[in-house]
């Protein structure tokens, strides 16, 4: 799975859950979600790990293969 890429579509920062019940937390912090959880899980799965929000250019819509018009 060496050039496989996992591409990520998430939310950002800190946002408040809107939730008051005991065990919720009142807010999520996105981004320690992503480094701490996420990124390491499919890194060791042997993805390349890819944030929506990464400026990496047009690494997602590049077509390598497939039909032509």
């Amino acid at each position: 799975m060496s050039n496989s890429v996992a591409f990520m579509v998430m939310p950002f920062g800190r946002k408040p859950t809107g939730r008051v019940d005991d065990g919720v937390p009142a807010v999520v912090d996105f981004d320690l979600l992503w480094e701490r959880v996420h990124e390491p899980l499919l890194t060791e799965l042997g993805y390349r790990a890819i944030r929506a929000d990464s400026d990496l250019g047009a690494l997602v819509i590049v077509q390598t293969s497939g039909p032509s018009s």
